[in-house]
């Protein structure tokens, strides 16, 4: 009986722990904001040089960082610049991850990336896409970070990316059972 109990308690106390947790948004009313976002208001009372390190941590996590050329106006020097892109960053940032390129852009980017008409002009790598002994499933991914304007199709990127390199997504290149090709495959189901 006494084992019974203990079974009963065992699987109560999880149940209880799962029943305080919720999956949602916080209730307080604020709902526009994700726990622990900056917000606007908070973003516009930091001085200039504080905006460009929030704006550059945050798309430096992102692969991208932000050139202080394009933040800043640094028409008349470095001694007091002023801001350019600074000014609304996070409403900008915000919109901008939320929008899609639209098809022409993405066929656009792509062949910057592989040269698929073959003229080896423009493109970022001279991709084989006959050779299966190539790497270029390995660099497409990241090529197109590089490559796509901020996004939602750069986002999606990114996370998949960042996904399919972590031992929980991973099939593990470097076991002998998997192959490159393996990787791609979880890469573009993410």
């Amino acid at each position: 009986m006494s084992s019974l109990n203990t079974l009963s308690h065992l699987l109560l106390i999880p149940l209880i722990f799962m029943y305080g947790c919720s999956p949602g948004l916080p209730s307080d009313g604020d709902s526009e904001s994700i726990p622990g976002e900056l917000s606007q208001k908070e973003y516009s009372a930091l001085s200039d040089q504080q905006k460009y390190q929030v704006a550059n941590k945050l798309l430096g996590t992102m692969f991208k960082g932000m050139p202080v050329d394009e933040f800043f106006d640094i028409s008349s020097g470095m001694a007091n610049p002023g801001l350019k892109k600074g000014r609304d960053f996070m409403s900008s940032t915000k919109a901008a991850l939320s929008s899609e390129l639209t098809e022409s852009e993405i066929k656009f980017n792509d062949n910057v990336i592989t040269d698929i008409d073959d003229q080896n002009s423009d493109s970022l790598f001279q991709i084989d896409f006959n050779n299966s002994n190539s790497d270029w499933p390995k660099h497409m991914p990241m090529a197109r970070i590089f490559q796509y304007p901020l996004s939602k199709d750069f986002f999606d990127n990114w996370i998949a990316y960042v996904l399919a390199n972590t031992i929980l997504f991973s099939p593990a290149q470097e076991i002998d059972s998997t192959s490159i090709r393996d990787v791609q495959k979880v890469f573009f189901k993410l």
